[in-house]
């Protein structure tokens, strides 16, 4: 499935991406997808990053209401 207005997919989690989040929760909603590459294929996230996110979507889940999927690395 391609990318679209409420639909993104990132390689690696960067904090910038909070920007992303932002503007899905002011406009229709969103889902953000980390561990995929622009095509949609699934790279998985690195140990670090995956820490990060999942710390960082903890936040987030107890202020907001927004869709974060975390894609396993593929083995």
């Amino acid at each position: 499935m391609p990318e679209h207005q409420t639909m993104e997919y990132k390689k690696s989690w960067h904090d910038e991406f909070l920007e992303w989040i932002c503007g899905y929760a002011n406009a229709y909603g969103g889902t953000l997808y980390i561990g995929k590459n622009d095509n949609g294929d699934v790279v998985g996230l690195s140990d670090k990053d995956r820490k990060k996110l999942l710390w960082t979507s903890t936040l987030l889940l107890s202020a907001i209401m927004v869709n974060i999927f975390i894609v396993p690395a593929v083995p």
